[in-house]
């Protein structure tokens, strides 16, 4: 916050009208708990994967390690791989229904 203030004090000086509107530091919404994925059960890791809608960020949630330079976290087991490549297709289903409802399929 102080260093909010220090801009506004120089935005000032300068001539500018600044004012701190919102001193609330909000962060974005989580789709799940901060343990890492792979501590988590497979209850709780098949809501958060269910709750992913982006083949994008389904694949840096499954490559997490490699993305993160973070070789030391926990692999996933069987169990959660086989969720994870389960979401890979529905999401993988759902574009295809999604390009063949607005004539981009391979049959048109």
């Amino acid at each position: 916050m102080k260093e909010i203030k220090d801009i506004v004090q120089r935005l000032r000086a300068l001539g500018f009208e600044a004012k701190i509107n919102n001193t609330e530091v909000r962060r974005p919404a989580s789709p799940g708990p901060s343990l890492d994925y792979a501590e988590l059960s497979e209850k709780e890791f098949r809501r958060v994967v269910s709750r992913i809608d982006d083949i994008d960020i389904l694949a840096g949630m499954a490559n997490r390690r490699k993305l993160l330079s973070a070789p030391w976290l926990k692999k996933y087991s069987p169990v959660q791989r086989s969720i994870i490549l389960e979401r890979k297709f529905q999401l993988e289903q759902k574009a295809k229904v999604n390009d063949n409802s607005r004539g981009r399929g391979k049959n048109r």
